[in-house]
């Protein structure tokens, strides 16, 4: 299997000075738990990433309300990519290089 089959999909971005409420109300409407942050300019440039985890974890469980931060300050960079031809295996092995921590595993 690869990457590209598991993958369904559109990419749903946001621009890097939105506040953090605008990212979680997008997230909500779009029913997606991350978005692509991006710049203003056109074309788009992608600047990070930024997931629910991300708030929760990083705004949320220290008690801030995030009012004065941004999708770009809190945006996680640099992305980390793989072809839509990887198979899972070798999307496993980027994440767990790039990230320097094994990636979660399921028991089959």
């Amino acid at each position: 299997m690869t990457i590209a089959g598991l993958c369904h999909r559109y990419a749903v971005s946001i621009p890097a000075s939105a506040s953090l409420p605008q990212v979680a109300a997008r997230m909500a409407d779009e029913h997606v738990g991350a978005v692509l942050v991006v710049t203003t300019e056109d074309p788009p440039r992608i600047v990070g990433m930024l997931t629910d985890r991300d708030l929760a974890l990083d705004v949320i469980a220290r008690g801030e309300s995030g009012s004065n931060l941004s999708a770009g300050d809190l945006a996680k960079k640099p992305l980390v990519a793989v072809p839509a031809h990887a198979s899972l295996q070798e999307a496993i092995a980027t994440m767990e290089k790039a990230w320097h921590r094994p990636a979660n595993k399921v028991a089959k």
